[in-house]
């Protein structure tokens, strides 16, 4: 199995990249917060 460890330093939003490319009014996920660890464990194709 491999470990994959995902970090949320911070959400922020590109409001040039969101003029760009978004039709609607865009936020910050609500799902995670700052600081927040997750941890994956999968075979290593299932990450492809």
């Amino acid at each position: 199995m491999t470990q994959c460890k995902i970090t949320v330093i911070k959400k922020t939003i590109n409001p040039e990249l969101a003029k760009q490319y978004c039709v609607d009014k865009v936020s910050p996920c609500p799902c995670f917060k700052g600081a927040g660890v997750f941890l994956r464990a999968r075979k290593a194709r299932e990450f492809l």
